[in-house]
């Protein structure tokens, strides 16, 4: 007999499980590693540092999502019979999720392309993780701000959603092997002992080979500097700044090397994206006048939503 437990994993665009983001050590007793260190697939904190970054540095990508995916949103909602009661959070229920995003989900994939969520070629590069986790986030957001707790400034409603969630990598299968239950030598309560001492055995050496995890699989956080690094990944990366041009009057009285801002983009790209963030990361510009990509005037991706009877 053999009993196992998998972890779940970051799928790619179309088969992976929605709405899920979060970390490998949201559990404080899952890694006897310090508070210092983080495995290297948790990426939660990086996250955090992204989407406060966006809200500070361009506020425009939550403006976008005020005026172009809310009203779709809200009749979403109507259609399906929902109201958000004042002051309730958002459900969560997969079910439900589902249903909004199989209306939706066109505006979401227009607005993660906007502001290069999924990759700076506005296609699926290395983003996947980061649009899943970013998708649980963006509904939760949409519904605070239909049940009225949308306040001016705009903000994200992060409320647990980026340190509670699926693991995102592939764990190690719990395995357990006994043989069969020979009926005619073995009554059942002898069978079901056996089994359960079989089990809690391969469980106890489990647990001590996953807390012996070897060092490797943890790298230090990189603290110092992390906001800042964040601010200048948002200014490449959505608002296609170059590295000179993000280094021009960041330090009083004179300009910072571009060298330096881009070892801090890249950094702050590799936590959030991990290996293989070179191709979702937007390659080094010349220098010159930035764009401003996705503002609202311009002309985003729409559907019509039919609306709810009597209205």
């Amino acid at each position: 007999m053999q009993r196992s437990s998998h972890g779940t994993e970051g799928k790619q665009d179309g088969d992976r499980p929605r709405g899920h983001c979060g970390s490998a050590d949201s559990d404080p007793q899952a890694s006897p590693r310090p508070a210092a260190y983080r495995h290297v697939h948790d990426h939660s904190y990086a996250y955090t540092e992204y989407f406060s970054a966006i809200r500070r540095v361009h506020p425009t990508v939550l403006e976008d999502l005020h005026q172009t995916v809310l009203p779709s949103f809200r009749v979403a909602l109507s259609n399906l019979g929902i109201q958000p009661p004042p002051g309730e959070h958002w459900p969560g229920i997969p079910k439900l999720e589902d249903r909004v995003l199989d209306v939706l989900q066109p505006l979401f994939n227009a607005w993660y392309g906007r502001y290069c969520f999924t990759g700076w070629k506005g296609e699926m590069s290395g983003g996947e993780r980061l649009v899943n986790c970013l998708e649980s986030i963006v509904l939760s957001t949409l519904w605070e701000w239909s049940n009225g707790r949308g306040a001016q400034p705009l903000d994200w409603d992060l409320a647990d959603k980026v340190v509670v969630g699926a693991y995102l990598f592939r764990a190690a299968p719990l395995e357990v092997v006994l043989d069969g239950w020979q009926l005619r030598a073995e009554t059942v309560q002898s069978f079901r002992d056996r089994a359960n001492s079989a089990f809690e055995q391969s469980l106890s050496r489990y647990i001590e080979h996953t807390h012996s995890t070897r060092p490797d699989e943890h790298v230090r956080l990189r603290r110092p500097n992390v906001a800042r690094h964040f601010d200048w990944l948002v200014r490449h990366q959505i608002k296609e700044e170059s590295y000179a041009a993000i280094s021009r009057g960041l330090l009083p009285g004179f300009d910072a090397d571009p060298r330096a801002v881009g070892q801090g983009v890249r950094s702050a790209a590799e936590a959030l994206i991990g290996p293989g963030f070179e191709t979702w990361l937007r390659p080094p510009a010349k220098g010159g006048r930035p764009k401003v990509r996705g503002a609202p005037s311009d002309k985003p991706a729409s559907i019509t939503l039919p609306l709810p009877p009597g209205q």
